[in-house]
């Protein structure tokens, strides 16, 4: 079994390989930096991957899509299809894929369709996989029926803009592409009631939690996970169904862990910031003491360790073990003031680090080009002082040779007046 999508610039992009495999210097300006990042977006990016420019900031690392597929199924061992809308270059579809029976992947970008479906074949799970070229903002009636029949749980990592999210204190969900979070979230419920958002770092959790109610209801929950990588939060994956909430916990309870929660990730941050990781963090996820029972090895590129709350991205190694899904801060979105000021002013620390790190690089950079310049000034004069010996040396050697002959004259004609030889002819 293959898979069957249609493009009509197929042909086109078949005779442009060199636009889906770019190297580093082929990278724009502002990608560049992710080229170090490529083994932790796909393990398996030098058997054929294909990225765009556009991929190259938008791909979720490996290891998270990892982790969310284990999370899915261990919540709802029940779910046979996933719709991945938005799915990009097919990070999160390939991970669904190898763990569910099939997985829907929508994209109205063909760019990303083509190198979603490569990719589907480099991982081998193009069987599990069926892909689809549509606008969501504008998807036709029959596919709309169609999804709903077919899919029992829907996952949707939508555009958030670039990488100038990262600009901003707070992100406002009302600037998601295509549409704004509460028309999302609308048009996600007419599919499944069992959701999952893959949002900036920096969301605005009251407005996320205002909408919940909204929709949902004044007692409705969405369950938030921070999710890490090499120790900074990567993105909040956001879960809305009966299944994804945490079990037994009444709504007191679960504001207190939200707030100690919360504490403790404030408290991390600090340690970070001053060199000391301090990865004794106790999550609610921790708490709720999940075990994934299955165990078993494939090819990935992400390793973890249980005492560390980040994944370490290396090259990739054979037959290491997929991560256990421990190590992201839970908590929950319920109109939580504290929660987000702890959040803002973590980011703002952050920036504030950024913006010194990136001063003492241009410092380095600044003494390293007058280094160099100096060193050309030197070698310069050291070339010209050196020039400069040599000339006096060879007028030395002139003069000397001068007085000599002069010397040799004179002696020459004191002989000579010494024999009767006055040197004048008559």
């Amino acid at each position: 079994m293959t898979i069957d999508l249609y493009l009509p610039q197929r042909k086109k992009f078949e005779n442009q390989p060199e636009k889906f495999q770019l190297s580093r210097n082929k990278l724009e300006k502002g990608s560049k930096k992710f080229w170090n990042q490529r083994y932790s977006l796909f393990s398996k990016f030098d058997q054929g991957v294909f990225m765009n420019q556009e991929l190259w900031y938008s791909v979720t690392p490996e290891s998270i899509a990892i982790f969310l597929a284990k999370f899915i199924q261990a919540c709802d061992p029940e779910i046979k299809c996933i719709l991945d809308v938005f799915c990009g270059g097919g990070g999160n579809t390939i991970q669904f894929a190898r763990k569910f029976d099939k997985c829907i992947g929508l994209d109205f970008n063909q760019e990303n369709l083509y190198c979603t479906e490569n990719n589907c074949y480099v991982y081998g799970v193009e069987q599990q996989t069926e892909l689809i070229l549509g606008d969501w903002a504008h998807l036709e009636d029959e596919t709309m029926e169609y999804l709903q029949q077919e899919v029992d749980f829907l996952f949707a990592s939508p555009p958030w803009g670039g990488t100038g999210y990262k600009n901003k204190n707070m992100f406002d969900l009302d600037y998601l592409l295509p549409l704004s979070i509460r028309d999302l979230l609308i048009s996600f419920f007419k599919i499944s009631k069992n959701v999952c958002l893959f949002l900036p770092r920096n969301s605005n959790l009251i407005q996320l939690s205002e909408i919940t109610k909204e929709l949902l209801g004044p007692d409705a929950y969405c369950r938030v996970i921070y999710t890490y990588t090499e120790g900074f939060i990567k993105g909040l994956l956001v879960f809305f169904g009966d299944k994804f909430m945490p079990e037994n916990i009444d709504k007191d309870t679960l504001a207190e862990q939200n707030t100690m929660i919360m504490q403790q990730f404030k408290e991390e941050q600090e340690s970070l910031q001053k060199g000391r990781s301090n990865h004794s963090q106790e999550t609610l996820y921790d708490q709720m003491s999940y075990q994934h029972e299955e165990d078993y090895t494939e090819d990935t590129v992400s390793t973890s360790t249980t005492n560390d709350q980040t994944f370490n991205t290396t090259e990739p190694t054979q037959e290491e073990e997929y991560p256990d899904p421990l190590f992201f801060t839970d908590t929950t979105a319920n109109n939580d003031q504290e929660t987000n000021e702890i959040i803002h002013e973590t980011s703002l620390k952050r920036k504030t680090q950024y913006k010194e790190r990136k001063k003492q690089r241009l410092n380095k950079k600044k003494r390293k080009l007058e280094m160099i310049q100096q060193e050309k000034i030197n070698s310069k004069k050291n070339k010209n002082k050196k020039q400069r010996t040599h000339t006096h040396f060879q007028d030395d050697q002139d003069t000397g040779d001068k007085n000599e002959k002069n010397t040799d004259e004179i002696k020459d004609n004191k002989d000579e007046s010494a024999n009767g030889y006055t040197g004048l002819d008559y």
